[in-house]
């Protein structure tokens, strides 16, 4: 998900700022759009009905998948026990970071692969027909009256 890393910083910036988890969270949740946000607001509407903030946020795994795992264990381990989240979210954000970066760099490497059926297809026989083309055809009225 591509909004994971700012979901993240978002609540890594609202933790630094002093605000608690459960509110860090409700704002990062009303800036970001997306499925993670999306998930996040309905699990912070849970815990307004009566759940607890571990158990709505033991329900975004499913949702987060294995990218969103760090995220996830950082913010259950800061409000059951009291650990810091703001190292571990920092931690998670720059994960989150590195691997969409390396997400668009394989993409960014399957772009010349893509481009190789135009360029046959399209550009190669429009290069064969402007440029080899006149010359063979040059060469041949050179030969065709010495003949």
């Amino acid at each position: 998900m591509a909004e994971l890393p700012w979901l993240a910083g978002l609540v890594r910036l609202g933790v630094g700022a002093g605000l608690p988890v459960g509110r860090a969270l409700h704002e990062a949740a009303s800036r970001t759009s997306g499925p993670a946000s999306e998930a996040l607001a309905d699990a912070l509407a849970r815990t307004r009905r009566g759940a607890s903030l571990v158990d709505a946020i033991e329900g975004l795994r499913p949702v987060l998948g294995e990218e969103g795992r760090p995220l996830v264990a950082a913010l259950i381990a800061s409000v059951r026990h009291g650990a810091p989240v703001g190292p571990a979210l920092e931690a998670a954000a720059v994960d989150l970071r590195t691997r969409a970066r390396r997400r668009a760099e394989v993409r960014a490497r399957k772009v010349p692969i893509r481009m190789l059926f135009p360029l046959v297809t399209c550009i190669l026989p429009a290069f064969i027909l402007l440029s080899v083309v006149p010359m063979v055809g040059g060469a041949l009225r050179e030969l065709g009256p010495g003949i």
